[in-house]
């Protein structure tokens, strides 16, 4: 029976995906000989333990037992290896956006980091800092009208979530999705589809895995009609959904960005007055301007951007802030002194606090770094080596053949997992206390164990932003978002805990429930108005 021109290139996909597989898994290297677990399936190797979203917590614990470096097998043997102490791979990645398919790599991605190093620089963080305030304002609004006279038990994960996506779109787009209003939640779709992004992306983690062999299988127009087929071919659900989530903000960044480029037009027709807007958006277009021929950025690579930016600077900074909310809930007394932190320096200035106060106020500062320390949003980040390098080893392990390995030599095209998560944790970096919330231990001078590590990360000897060229260049945005949230919400609610178990699922991002079985991020507290 002939086949189908569809079934025909599918089965010459499967046919090339499988060689693919084949030839890794019967490639011989030095990973052969790094210790790590005996897989419990040859079909999906390590992984359903690795990515089980309650069991993975303490599956990585486990991992780090055996040695700062760890051999995974992954789909049909396919090599996955878990480092816990040494990011220095993390300068080398090649994956591609997991939104756009688009890769960013070489001078082109070194042109955008120079633009966007503007974008998000201090000086463009004092600008946006009033906008930053409105929107915490309306937040606590929406927060008073629901709470008015008594606590009352509000998910305040779905809260945070609403307003990080709309400090993103005012901030990265100069674009507004929601009025924050208690009854205005499904006016936009966006918001919506931001919320099951996070769950979707590693509810897939297998398709994910494999979509690096494909990634190489012609143009992005080709790729998005092959995913189309495996969506109508294969039962899982989650590949519509994700097609979908994916296909919205699509559209919602392209719909922004068409009429930002109407409006330009207009201003340089006189026919509107001239806007100077602070927005990530705003700027990448005016570098465009000033940027020679083939210098400034594609519509490709903006649209990437914009969509990068919806997925990096929502659900991130939203369970960040749940977390902080929560950790303060478990403990009022650390709750109370950031309030009256933050009461003072308003006293004192009897305004909005400034930018550069409210950065360094050391008690809420202590507060927010301890949180991202001991509950990073991303645990684990994988990386792909794009040329040879050699790994130097913290300390030397035991390989399979019994020699110490000091030093690893890495091919090109290694998949590797950075552990965030574990460095941040680290008892030999933090000391015994690692695993506890403590935020005083930023009020004093670090151990210097945390010094010699040199852990490369952008953001005070944490990983929880990434380090080197590939690290979180909004990390500045979020701080700034987070701090002026809390600075707003703790002067007029107390948090506490409801008596409910609250559930946090390993993920992509991290994320909390209030049911064990549910996949649908809530995170409920009690909330009280000071100031009824």
């Amino acid at each position: 029976m002939a086949l189908t021109p569809s079934q025909l290139v599918l089965v010459s996909v499967v046919l090339w995906v499988g060689w693919r597989f084949v030839r890794h898994l019967t490639k011989k290297n030095i990973w052969d000989n790094v210790p790590g677990p005996i897989p419990h399936s040859f079909f999906t190797g390590d992984l359903e333990q690795l990515f089980h979203r309650h069991e993975g917590w303490g599956y990585m614990k486990r991992l780090e037992e055996i040695a700062s470096v760890v051999h995974l097998r992954g789909l049909l043997g396919a090599r996955i290896h878990v480092s816990f102490r040494n990011q220095s791979a993390l300068r080398l990645p090649r994956f591609s956006s997991p939104l756009t398919g688009y890769k960013f790599q070489g001078a082109q991605h070194r042109r955008q980091r120079k633009v966007l190093n503007t974008v998000f620089s201090t000086e463009n963080m004092r600008k946006m800092t009033p906008m930053f305030y409105e929107l915490s304002r309306k937040l606590r609004c929406s927060l008073s009208e629901l709470v008015k006279s008594s606590s009352k038990e509000i998910d305040v994960v779905h809260w945070m979530g609403r307003a990080a996506l709309e400090f993103v779109a005012q901030g990265g787009m100069g674009h507004s999705f929601d009025s924050l209003q208690p009854y205005d939640e499904d006016k936009h779709v966006v918001g919506k589809a931001m919320k099951t992004l996070g769950p979707l992306l590693f509810a897939l983690h297998f398709w994910r895995l494999a979509s690096e062999f494909l990634q190489e299988l012609g143009p992005p127009n080709f790729r998005r009609k092959l995913a189309d087929l495996l969506v109508s071919v294969f039962p899982d659900k989650n590949l519509g959904r994700m097609r979908d989530v994916i296909d919205t903000l699509d559209d919602a960044a392209r719909t922004i960005y068409n009429e930002r480029l109407v409006s330009i037009a207009k201003q340089n027709d006189g026919l509107e007055e001239r806007s100077e807007g602070t927005d990530v958006l705003s700027m990448l277009l005016k570098a465009n301007e000033r940027s020679g021929e083939g210098e400034g950025l594609s519509e490709a690579e903006i649209l990437a951007q914009m969509s990068t930016m919806l997925f990096a600077g929502t659900d991130t900074t939203s369970n960040a802030l749940g977390r902080i909310l929560q950790a303060l809930a478990e403990h009022p007394d650390v709750q109370s002194k950031v309030r009256d932190e933050l009461k003072s320096a308003r006293d004192y200035r009897g305004q909005d606090i400034p930018y550069d106060e409210l950065v360094g106020l050391p008690l809420l500062d202590a507060a927010c770094r301890e949180t991202l320390r001991l509950y990073s949003p991303i645990t684990v980040v994988p990386r792909q080596t794009i040329t040879d390098i050699v790994l130097p080893l913290e300390k030397p392990i035991c390989g399979v053949d019994g020699n110490m390995i000091s030093e690893l030599p890495i091919p090109k095209g290694t998949l590797l997992m950075p552990s965030y998560l574990s460095c941040n944790t680290s008892k030999a970096i933090w000391g015994d206390d690692a695993s506890e919330w403590r935020p005083q231990r930023w009020l004093s001078p670090l151990p210097a164990t945390v010094l010699q590590a040199r852990i490369p990360g952008v953001y005070s000897n944490l990983m929880t932003f990434g380090g080197g060229p590939r690290s979180c260049i909004g990390f500045r945005f979020s701080q700034l978002e987070m701090k002026v949230v809390l600075s707003v919400l703790l002067e007029h609610f107390s948090f506490s805990l409801t008596g409910r178990k609250i559930f946090w699922n390993l993920s992509g991002i991290s994320y909390p429930t209030m049911d064990e079985s549910s996949i649908e991020p809530s995170l409920y507290l009690k909330v009280e108005a000071l100031d009824a």
